[in-house]
């Protein structure tokens, strides 16, 4: 990979930190003939009455659509609770939630639970720093022990991500695409180096993995225990046997990412 790619921003609403008075979060449960008509009216609302969309979230499930979405009404031309009036007004609109920001430095949402899979998965959110240094205080205070630890937790979270495919033909394009779930899910930038799905081989090149985010170029040898286990037991599930992976470069030795090399044991 010669250049990383530029990745969007994709916020999960949980909290936004502004010193901005004028925000709130507003949560609606709706059941328009389809979701591209349901935000045409939200956005077609927030427009005429001067408010600006900060951050929105949008799940469909069966029939129904859930926005949650925070709002800047600084410039409002109307009323919050006048707003809530209007919303409410449109017989598609099943539900509608609002609360104005109560601490000074920020707002947390009220109304919702983060998912995948449309609604069908919940989901635990945690800053990548914050991870990576709870990783690190295990480390340091358990040595070996600790690494060992933090890789068979990894493996045991492979093992049940990969289950599903297990005895399942896998190909390399599916290698390809399956390790854009690291930065989908913000655990690094994957480059995949080498597939041989014959010989049950695999290298990959992970940019900014987040295990070692925080001690980059601190470490002496390779340091990505929970993410060498992890792949350990999604490709073991993949190939249907054991394998065996080893991280032969590292970011928290200095290195420009880090290097696994999956393969049979």
């Amino acid at each position: 990979m010669s250049k990383l790619p530029e990745l969007y921003p994709k916020d999960v609403l949980g909290s936004l930190f502004t010193d901005n008075p004028f925000v709130a979060e507003l949560a609606l449960k709706s059941k328009f003939p389809s979701s591209t008509e349901g935000l045409l009216f939200i956005s077609s609302i927030m427009s005429k009455f001067g408010i600006n969309i900060l951050a929105l979230n949008l799940t469909c499930k069966k029939e129904l659509q859930y926005v949650v979405f925070f709002i800047d009404y600084s410039r409002a031309k109307i009323k919050l609770e006048k707003l809530i009036e209007e919303l409410r007004k449109h017989p598609n609109i099943l539900d509608v939630k609002y609360k104005a920001k109560v601490l000074d430095e920020k707002i947390i949402s009220a109304f919702a639970f983060p998912t995948f899979n449309l609604g069908a998965y919940k989901v635990l959110i945690l800053g990548v720093e914050e991870f990576s240094s709870a990783f690190e205080k295990i480390k340091e205070a358990y040595g070996t022990g600790g690494e060992a630890l933090l890789y068979h937790i990894g493996k045991m979270l492979g093992e049940m991500a990969g289950e599903r495919y297990r005895g399942k033909r896998i190909t390399g394009k599916f290698v390809m695409e399956d390790c854009l779930a690291f930065q989908a899910f913000g655990w690094g930038i994957v480059d995949v180096e080498h597939v041989d799905v014959k010989a049950q081989v695999v290298s990959l090149k992970v940019y900014n993995l987040f295990e070692s985010i925080t001690v980059k170029g601190k470490k002496r040898k390779p340091n990505c225990h929970f993410v060498r286990g992890y792949l350990n037991g999604v490709y073991s599930r993949y190939f249907n046997r054991e394998v065996e992976v080893i991280e032969t470069m590292c970011i928290a030795k200095g290195d420009p990412y880090c290097r696994f090399i999956i393969r049979p044991k």
